[in-house]
């Protein structure tokens, strides 16, 4: 999380992946549901968040979901 005396607080997630041999099971989807109630917990207003598509090519499909 970052705090700034001047903007919103942001939840900031970074490199999030899951191992090939659990990908497709939504496991990624459950993780980043728990880090965004933890943000909401948190008084977070904002959100950045940067997927590595190389190491988790499936992260493109998360990124299009709402």
């Amino acid at each position: 999380m970052h705090r700034h005396p001047d903007k919103p607080t942001e939840l900031y997630i970074d490199e999030v992946g899951v191992s090939p041999a659990f990908q497709r099971q939504g496991i990624a989807r459950k993780m980043l549901d728990a880090m965004f109630a933890l943000g909401r917990e948190h008084g977070c207003e904002e959100l950045g968040w940067a997927p590595n598509l190389t190491i988790c090519p499936p992260a493109r499909f998360i990124s299009a979901r709402p």
